[in-house]
């Protein structure tokens, strides 16, 4: 190619990838002006909750952040309309993303456009979309965020047997991957995201993420343990269950302290990451302990009254964890680990560090907890 072209095909190139962010509109103004239709399935409603118990000597830098009302949810029709990419960022006909059944709820800055969006991949007939921000890399967003807006979808009426084709996230692991089947997403239907496709439907529905700010509601759990398979009748198995963050960010620098306490009282040192029974093995846990991370979105699966102990850093303590506890009917609480280095409060995504925790202070808790079988709160 002679250089003159060569250097033009850059440029054009550049441009067309050249990040932008788009317009947007909430969903009241795209309905009164598109070919649209929103249909709530969970009014906006009081929220109170009750104060989480921490355990333990250290305290937060901020307590968690929970909101007093929940978001109204349900689901939008749009006639032409498109979604785009791994974060499944939705679009009108004239070009505006609609944010708010995005994970921000609402406009934000973070959510950037080609400037140049690629030719689509038209579908006919009738989309139905699951993808939800960082859903093809997490599996908690990909459980909770994706799958649970099933439940939304059921809430409005609708079937999958309704729908020609389910824009899905492309699972994170073989783990996520079985869950696709057990919540019954016809395979021939599924569409996966990828970076840069754009999908145009003839007819696209969207429902919202299940969720308010950063908690849950209390039927997102009773949805999502509909596929766990029961038991035998024979079995009595009360599992106790370590989540490792082993290979992960954010993980404790005494970690070898804290597995041998938790193995000396019985806990397993649970990697599910790859393990297709994570539903099974949540149901079958009376006493789950584990670092702020994906591994803990199993708690969903976990019966009503089982112990979770949850280790918050200091920098990474938000509430998602808790409000899943409280609505799946759980015994919670809290330690915090101090993590290595603080970022401000205001930083923006979940923290690369690693934290410490006193191997001797986790000890003392979780006997005392199985002595009492209250929860050892400490002033």
């Amino acid at each position: 190619m002679p250089p003159l072209f060569d250097r033009i095909r850059r440029l054009i190139d550049s441009r067309r990838h050249r990040l932008v962010e788009p317009p947007s509109l909430s969903i009241p103004e795209y309905v009164a002006s598109f070919p649209a239709r929103w249909q709530v399935t969970h009014p906006a409603a009081q929220l109170s909750w009750p104060t989480p118990c921490r355990i333990g000597s250290r305290r937060l830098r901020a307590e968690f952040d929970l909101p007093t009302e929940s978001a109204e949810l349900g689901v939008l029709s749009i006639t032409g309309g498109r979604v785009f990419g791994v974060h499944g960022w939705v679009l009108g006909v004239n070009g505006a993303v609609l944010p708010e059944l995005s994970w921000y709820g609402g406009p934000s800055e973070r959510i950037l456009l080609p400037s140049t969006l690629p030719p689509p991949r038209r579908l006919d007939g009738t989309c139905v979309s699951l993808v939800s921000d960082w859903s093809c890399r997490n599996y908690a967003h990909f459980l909770l965020d994706a799958l649970g807006r099933l439940a939304v979808l059921e809430s409005a009426g609708i079937a999958l047997s309704e729908v020609d084709h389910v824009y899905c996230p492309t699972p994170p692991s073989a783990a996520a991957a079985s869950l696709l089947d057990r919540f019954g997403i016809p395979a021939e239907k599924r569409v996966f995201a990828a970076p840069g496709l754009l999908v145009a439907a003839e007819h696209l529905l969207v429902p919202s993420r299940p969720a308010t700010s950063l908690t849950y509601p209390a039927w997102l759990p009773a949805f999502l343990r509909r596929p766990v398979r029961p038991a035998p009748k024979s079995a009595s198995t009360e599992r106790r269950l370590y989540v490792s963050r082993l290979g992960f960010e954010r993980r404790s620098s005494s970690e070898p302290a804290l597995e041998r306490v938790l193995r000396e009282r019985d806990f397993e040192v649970y990697e599910g990451s790859e393990r297709p029974t994570q539903p099974e093995d949540f149901d079958e846990a009376t006493f789950v302990v584990g670092a702020h991370g994906a591994g803990l979105a199993n708690l969903a699966f976990c019966r009503a009254g089982t112990r979770v102990l949850e280790i918050v850093p200091t920098d990474n303590a938000h509430p998602f964890y808790y409000s899943l506890s409280v609505a799946a009917g759980l015994d919670y609480a809290y330690m915090v680990g101090q993590s290595v280095v603080d970022r401000p409060l205001d930083v923006f995504g979940p923290s690369p560090y690693d934290f410490e925790l006193d191997a001797e202070e986790l000890e003392a808790a979780i006997d005392e907890w199985d002595a009492t079988s209250q929860i050892p709160v400490r002033p």
